[in-house]
């Protein structure tokens, strides 16, 4: 029994012995471990890369009120002077850039320099002194300008107002300065289209077809176009057996001039005849 328990105490100083071991190494690997922000109160601020127009600032972290820390071996120190968080600005991207011509169309410039990351303009190499193209814009040249005069629309082709167009820029203006820049289209004064009305009129009847003329008022125009009418029918409205208007028989086998009913060889003759002396006059 006394043999057990020395044995038992044994066993069990030596896993204290163990556990003692392992929460030392583990409270010294802690010592090394980075604060951790969100548990702190601590926020933490991303770096801001600075740019050629402007200052950066380094990584830090703040408190509630704005105070910058830095984690200095997994303790947060005070910035003692925020200014040395600031990045500086980084030096231009310098571009020569060629003068161009000036046109009538184009404002051109004097040889400058060019940042490629901020694309400001500068007039020396170094990207000390900024100016605008406007600064060293060169003067234009005049407009070629040649001037179309008005013209009147008709009923069938377009006019033009009075306007100017320069045979350089390929421009139209509204007036001989060229103050006023102008499209193609609005230079057009739309067609008037004709203007009818009907110079003659022929009403069909049961005898014949008729016609109206219609003609195009406006001035030096003077295009016509006619309009026919179908004969009208025949009508016997009071039962009399002829045609009210014209007098014909409405008998389809009597004859066309005379209304009668030629019978026989001799009477096919005559109505033969009858009917060319009606188409005659009916012509």
């Amino acid at each position: 029994m006394k043999q057990f328990t020395r044995k038992t105490l044994s066993v069990l100083l030596a896993v204290l012995m163990v556990l003692s071991v392992f929460a030392g190494l583990t409270a010294f690997a802690g010592d090394d471990d980075p604060a951790d922000p969100a548990q702190t109160g601590y926020t933490e601020v991303k770096e801001v890369p600075a740019t050629c127009t402007e200052p950066g600032c380094a990584a830090h972290y703040e408190d509630a009120d704005g105070n910058p820390y830095l984690l200095v071996d997994g303790e947060f120190q005070p910035v003692g002077d925020a200014a040395t968080l600031v990045l500086p600005v980084i030096p231009h991207d310098i571009k020569t850039v060629a003068a161009t011509e000036s046109t009538c169309a184009v404002v051109g410039h004097e040889a400058c320099y060019q940042c490629k990351k901020c694309s400001k303009y500068f007039s020396d190499a170094e990207g000390e002194n900024e100016i605008e193209l406007s600064d060293i814009a060169l003067p234009q040249p005049p407009h070629t300008l040649t001037k179309s005069d008005a013209s009147a629309p008709t009923c069938n082709h377009v006019g033009y107002i009075e306007y100017w167009y320069c045979d350089v820029c390929k421009q139209y203006f509204r007036d001989a300065d060229a103050a006023t820049a102008i499209s193609v289209n609005e230079t057009i004064v739309p067609s008037l289209g004709h203007s009818f009305s009907v110079t003659e009129r022929v009403d069909a009847t049961c005898t014949g077809d008729g016609y109206a003329v219609y003609t195009c008022t406006r001035d030096g125009c003077g295009y016509s176009y006619t309009e026919t009418f179908d004969k009208l029918d025949h009508v016997d409205a009071d039962g009399s057996g002829y045609c009210d208007s014209c007098g014909r028989t409405m008998n389809p086998d009597a004859c066309l001039l005379c209304g009668k009913n030629h019978t026989g060889t001799f009477g096919k003759i005559v109505r033969f005849f009858h009917h060319i002396i009606w188409t005659l006059l009916n012509m």
